[in-house]
């Protein structure tokens, strides 16, 4: 029986595949409604501070939350991977400015912008966590790295993930370290997965 590290790569390399084979137009209005859905949550209106993703690999792209986020006058941080598998968020203002290409040929944001230090900022925040795939329990299946696994594992407030529906499996395989987000969003609505 393969181990669970096998069995992960290649289910990361058979969903990578899956969610780069969805035509763009269905992508786009799976994207959207996802956005909108999002946009409608009531944790997502009382949020002070918004942590987001950079998306590649034909990740699901929540990038159109970060104008939407800043008009209406909330903070938004995004990841910048460092040493020993490490990561922080870092406050940005701009989509265009505040970024360079960094570690793995990420956008990341530079190294000038402020550190948000989700200990010592007690605003409300809700962290959009990227994925290969998802399971039906909100358990990710990541590039395999544990950045996040890393920085969530001390994180209070909300995580949420993006999924098309379609590419939701009943149970992804799960290590020791591995955790659930809060709330999964496909195109086909809201699913609330554990309570906060």
């Amino acid at each position: 029986m393969p181990d669970i590290i096998t069995v992960k790569k290649a289910l990361r390399q058979d969903y990578i595949q899956k969610r780069k084979a969805i035509p763009a137009e269905k992508k786009a209005a799976a994207e959207k409604k996802m956005i909108a859905l999002f946009r409608s949550l009531i944790s997502y209106r009382y949020s002070d501070v918004l942590m987001l993703y950079y998306p590649l690999n034909s990740e699901i792209d929540p990038l159109p939350l970060a104008e939407a986020a800043w008009k209406e006058g909330k903070t938004v941080a995004f990841p910048r991977c460092g040493e020993d598998h490490r990561m922080d968020f870092r406050i940005v203002t701009s989509l265009c400015e505040d970024f360079e290409s960094g570690m793995y040929g990420l956008h990341e944001p530079k190294e000038t912008c402020p550190i948000l230090d989700p200990e010592k900022d007690g605003r409300s925040k809700i962290c959009v966590i990227p994925a290969v795939v998802y399971d039906r329990e909100g358990y990710r299946l990541g590039y395999g790295k544990g950045y996040y696994d890393r920085y969530l594992s001390g994180f209070a407030g909300m995580k949420v993930g993006f999924a098309y529906e379609e590419l939701i499996l009943d149970r992804i395989p799960r290590g020791r370290y591995d955790l659930a987000v809060d709330l999964l969003i496909s195109e086909k609505g809201v699913h609330n997965l554990h309570a906060h």
